[in-house]
């Protein structure tokens, strides 16, 4: 099995398989990055008839638990291949209600391989949860995803917390809720709004470009 066979393993639910092709694409010398860019584009095309299937649900959860599997296997080779220190930190995370983190996840490592110190809290954060983080610790950028539609409220308000504790990190936002509403986005006072790795990629390169 190669590389081409990872999208018909991850949509049979096959685990065994399909580390077992990520961790030899990894060995074989593929960028990380790169390996995220398919993953998504394997989520992406996931189709499943809900209202025929009543496994879709299902089906898509073990898929889903499979890719996180992966990309847990990918952080030792992230460790060795990531850019020095830039000197700055960030915390990723999904608010409160929001519960598709694949995505930021996988943006978590790209800014680690990028020179960044980041930490991913998770999926779910209550706003009481992230006050007290911010509070306890600074940091130089905060990286929220929302793809839930209904969630986006959550977005000024987790960005207003954020203001009067720490007014000087920079907002990152990224998740199909905020991709298809960028003037909310920057209503709520978001820095930089990525759609996808590459732009993310960029971004980073630009910023350490000008330090």
């Amino acid at each position: 099995m190669d590389l081409s066979d990872l999208k018909s393993n991850l949509y049979a639910g096959k685990k065994e398989e399909s580390v077992k092709i990520v961790i030899s694409a990894l060995d074989n010398g593929m960028d990380v990055i790169e390996l995220y860019k398919l993953f998504s584009k394997i989520l992406n095309e996931w189709d499943c008839d809900y209202e025929s299937d009543p496994l879709c649900i299902w089906k898509e959860h073990v898929m889903s638990s499979i890719v996180r599997t992966c990309i847990e296997c990918a952080y030792p080779y992230i460790i060795k291949s990531k850019m020095p220190d830039m000197g700055l930190t960030c915390a990723t995370f999904c608010p409160q209600e929001e519960e598709h983190e694949l995505g930021i996840r996988m943006s978590t490592d790209i800014f680690t391989l990028n020179g960044i110190k980041t930490i991913f809290v998770g999926k779910e954060v209550p706003f009481e949860t992230f006050i007290e983080g911010i509070k306890a610790e600074k940091f130089d950028m905060i990286s929220i995803s929302i793809t839930n539609y209904y969630n986006l409220v959550y977005l000024c308000r987790f960005i207003e917390g954020l203001k009067r504790y720490s007014p000087q990190t920079k907002i990152i936002a990224s998740g199909r809720a905020c991709i298809k509403n960028p003037e909310y986005t920057k209503k709520c006072g978001v820095d930089f709004l990525f759609s996808d790795f590459d732009e993310l990629v960029k971004f980073l390169k630009d910023l350490r470009g000008s330090k």
